[in-house]
């Protein structure tokens, strides 16, 4: 990783203000009494692990370089793997969030995160991994309409094919950043 930059960055303000927002969110329906807003601290814990790890992986790739299309990639591909647990975790992709199937889901998830840190967030090596992460989700929408998760309850094949397509230009877009800036130097 290049060395960090000391200077304001208006993508980190962008980062943690996008993550503290759910919470907030939340703890103002629960307050109101919105329907689904009933949490107990356990899932303000939760949520607070997830924006949290989100958001420490997100910093220090922001921080990583100074070029705008790697903090592109990097908000990108981090709000993209947060958004992919934090809706697995509530409803499910498939299905119910009670469908087992959903659990594989979890499996991409360490892919960019671990990959980010081997790779020491080269941005070649960055796109790479969004690529391939983008790939997973192509693969899965695949064995997701061959073991007929479209047969399940709330699920169709329109949503699942519309899902993966949603997280496959997610991580395709991360990895086109992260291209751009890899070709940049």
């Amino acid at each position: 990783m290049a060395r960090p930059v000391t200077r304001p960055i208006p993508f980190r303000a962008l980062l943690w203000g996008l993550l503290a927002l759910p919470l907030l969110l939340a703890a103002v329906a629960g307050l109101r009494g919105a329907e689904g807003f009933d949490w107990r601290p356990g899932d303000y814990l939760a949520a607070l692990v997830l924006l949290g790890g989100a958001g420490l992986l997100g910093d220090t790739l922001l921080r990583a370089s100074g070029s705008t299309a790697y903090r592109l990639g990097a908000l990108v591909g981090c709000l993209s793997l947060l958004f992919l647990c934090w809706a697995n975790l509530a409803v499910g992709l498939v299905g119910s969030e009670d469908n087992p199937f959903n659990q594989v889901y979890f499996a991409l998830v360490p892919l960019p995160g671990l990959g980010a840190l081997l790779a020491r967030g080269s941005a070649r090596a960055m796109a790479r991994l969004m690529a391939a992460t983008a790939a997973g989700f192509v693969a899965l929408a695949i064995a997701a309409l061959a073991t007929g998760q479209a047969d399940a309850p709330y699920s169709s094949v329109a949503e699942i094919l519309g899902l993966h397509a949603l997280f496959t230009g997610l991580f395709a877009l991360a990895a086109l950043a992260f291209g751009i800036a890899a070709r940049r130097g």
